[in-house]
């Protein structure tokens, strides 16, 4: 139920009883993982209403990071929209501590990466000998092409004028191999000595990839089909 991804914007599955909400607990920029007594959540509609009231958070094990799950089955609270907010209180070093996230309520939320680091070396065998010793894996890059992609996608608007991530369900395989291209482009950039060429190829590829979302159905319905009435895309042009 979502990945513990730091400065993730998460999405709340429409209408569900069950969706976990993490966070991460930083104060004097150090994680926090014995907060005095017990850290609260907060949630606010895009109006900034209340709704409920502040609620227990759960350690997950002996970590900064720390979790509640939601209960969003009441849809005319938690209607289909972006901007949600949580606000989350803790004491550490006798200090009160106040952080804000936003959430999303959406159709089809994608909190986790759609690529595992075992796909990417059997893609690309040899740059796990050539990325630096200290750098064991690929989650750090698959996190940050995820939270690039996410982030990307929620500006995507259709002829309408509504964000696609909020009511469309979006084409999984279309959404993998855009993510695959965001990867392969930071661990290019970032993690492997790459030339300057193929450093250009996998930027290019990973806008090309990106732009190929603008010519999805506009899917009212939500059927998969394109139906009578229903129209192409026309969202923003992104340029990596």
């Amino acid at each position: 139920m979502g990945a513990m991804i730091e400065h993730f914007r998460q999405a709340i599955r429409y209408g569900s009883a069950l969706e976990r909400i993490w966070v991460k607990l930083v104060a004097a920029g150090a994680d926090v993982t014995a907060p005095t007594g017990t850290p609260t959540i907060q949630y606010y509609d895009p109006d900034g209403t209340a709704i409920g009231t502040a609620v227990n958070l759960t350690q997950s094990g002996s970590t900064a990071w720390y979790y509640h799950d939601l209960n969003a089955a009441t849809t005319a609270t938690w209607a289909l929209g972006l901007g949600y907010r949580a606000k989350i209180t803790f004491v550490s070093a006798t200090l009160t501590q106040v952080q804000h996230i936003y959430l999303d309520v959406v159709m089809w939320p994608i909190n986790e990466p759609l690529i595992t680091g075992a796909e990417i070396d059997t893609l690309h065998p040899s740059w796990a000998d050539e990325r630096h010793e200290d750098v064991t894996s690929w989650v750090a890059a698959i996190y940050q092409a995820h939270r690039e992609l996410l982030r990307d996608l929620r500006q995507i608007k259709d002829s309408r004028g509504n964000p696609i991530y909020v009511n469309r369900v979006l084409d999984r395989g279309q959404l993998y191999e855009i993510e695959r291209a965001y990867v392969e482009d930071i661990i290019a950039h970032r993690y492997v000595g790459e030339t300057p060429d193929e450093m250009k190829r996998y930027a290019a590829a990973r806008a090309r990839l990106f732009n190929d979302v603008n010519n999805l159905i506009v899917d009212y319905d939500d059927d998969l089909t394109e139906d009578d009435g229903e129209e192409v895309s026309l969202a923003i042009t992104f340029e990596h």
